[in-house]
């Protein structure tokens, strides 16, 4: 079951992002994830828990490495290359680690 569509406007770690910048060519990334308290990693910086996101991820145009951990499941990780204006939707479901 999807539990949450996800959106914080990034403030900053991705190369040439300053806090709080949202450029007219941004590309925005809804991510949607089955565990809420799973931590979002953007380009190798934590940015926050999936549960506590709202709305989308504005990032400069570009290629992108995207990180879901948890500790009770194995992580996730994808590479996106994504072009001016673009909206892209990723849907996530984490395995569990087995005991």
């Amino acid at each position: 079951m999807r539990a949450l569509v996800l959106a914080v406007l990034l403030l900053g770690g991705c190369p040439g992002a300053r806090s709080g910048e949202r450029g007219r060519d941004n590309a925005v990334v809804i991510l949607r994830c089955d565990v809420p308290d799973a931590a979002l990693w953007l380009d190798g910086r934590y940015i926050q828990e999936i549960g506590a996101m709202k709305g989308g991820i504005s990032v400069h145009p570009g290629r992108h490495r995207i990180e879901i951990r948890h500790d009770e499941h194995f992580s996730y990780y994808s590479e996106l290359e994504l072009a001016p204006k673009e909206r892209r939707i990723v849907d996530v479901d984490l395995a569990p680690i087995l005991p």
